[in-house]
């Protein structure tokens, strides 16, 4: 396949060319986050903000780990540490499908299906948090660690 090939198949069969210009985009935020997770993972040992501050577990508690578990096959533990991910996951390749291999533009009813399905996936994680609250959070679901209270008071000890 010769460059204009290549180029052709980019541009008029797919949407790929938008991907270096998101990538720049979201770059900074991207790097944002890698600071904070080695900045609190150097300090604390921990990367969930809830968990820094309080050491009681948010509703997102799990989620990276479950990812990462999930994209190596290790699917029930992934399940147990945070079920929402596949919903995430299957978000995700949505989105990643409709914004580069769709040529059409959205109609009112997808924009609004695009816009509903985040938001029941948080309403899903709100419930499942309350669920774990009243019946306990699963194993290994809080990560150790030290958090900023304990910190503090461990200088003032000293």
């Amino acid at each position: 396949m010769d460059r204009d090939s290549i180029s052709y198949f980019l541009h008029k069969k797919t949407r790929l060319y938008l991907l270096p210009k998101d990538i720049r985009v979201l770059l900074p935020a991207g790097v944002g986050i890698l600071a904070y997770g080695l900045l609190t993972h150097l300090l604390f040992d921990r990367f969930c903000p809830m968990l820094i501050l309080t050491d009681f577990p948010c509703p997102g508690c799990g989620m990276t780990r479950a990812l990462f578990l999930a994209l190596t096959g290790r699917f029930a533990l992934a399940w147990k540490l945070q079920p929402l991910i596949y919903g995430w996951i299957l978000y995700g390749l949505a989105f990643v499908i409709r914004r580069y291999f769709t040529r059409k533009a959205a109609t009112l009813r997808e924009k609004r299906l695009w816009l509903l399905a985040p938001v029941l996936l948080l309403s899903a994680g709100i419930v499942l948090y309350l669920w774990r609250i009243i019946y306990g959070f699963p194993p290994g679901l809080k990560e150790p660690g030290r958090t900023l209270p304990g910190m503090i008071l461990e200088l003032f000890r000293k």
